[in-house]
């Protein structure tokens, strides 16, 4: 019996020898940041596929405000932050036609506070979370600020307006970097 837990005690203390070789190996963890905006009140207006016949399946969503800096902020111009998403919905969520379920979209992103007018373009793709809230990523197609270099990661995520099939006030944030 003794000779079991001895033997568990050196199989512990291998396993601890060696994990911590491999994590001083890799060298210390990149510290990541991110520049976060909230949009308390994005106005969210759905597309849909409409003929001179009425309107069919939903095909896009758009999520249009002004947000405030709420972390990272240090480099991005000072202000609010303009944006504008477009979701282009490939499934929607069940039983609602008019919840997005996931798709690709675009990113526009704008600081009118600042006297250079900076700007910034991106892309990314984007799943439903739950019922309540689309979760969002992808990369910077174009920029014109210095800290917010092209391939920059972006995320986020929009909530659901109170009536998704006719649009309205909903939440959103976005992050850039880290």
């Amino acid at each position: 019996m003794r000779k079991q837990g001895a033997m568990k005690r050196a199989a512990l203390a291998l396993v601890l020898v060696v994990g911590t070789a491999f994590a001083l190996a890799s060298g210390p963890a990149e510290a990541t940041t991110a520049t976060t905006y909230d949009i308390a009140s994005a106005t969210a207006t759905p597309r849909f596929l409409c003929t001179e016949f009425g309107c069919g399946a939903l095909t896009g969503y758009t999520y249009t405000g002004e947000g405030t800096c709420s972390a990272g902020c240090v480099g991005f111009p000072p202000g609010s932050v303009d944006v504008t998403l477009n979701f282009s919905v490939a499934r929607t969520f069940p039983p609602s036609p008019c919840r997005m379920k996931s798709g690709t979209g675009t990113l526009e992103a704008s600081w009118p506070d600042d006297p250079t007018l900076p700007a910034a373009q991106g892309t990314f793709t984007f799943n439903a979370h739950d019922s309540h809230a689309v979760v969002l990523a992808g990369s910077i197609t174009s920029s014109s600020l210095s800290v917010l270099l092209p391939g920059a990661a972006i995320g986020g995520s929009v909530t659901y307006p109170p009536s998704p099939c006719t649009g309205g006030t909903a939440q959103a944030e976005i992050s850039f970097g880290g």
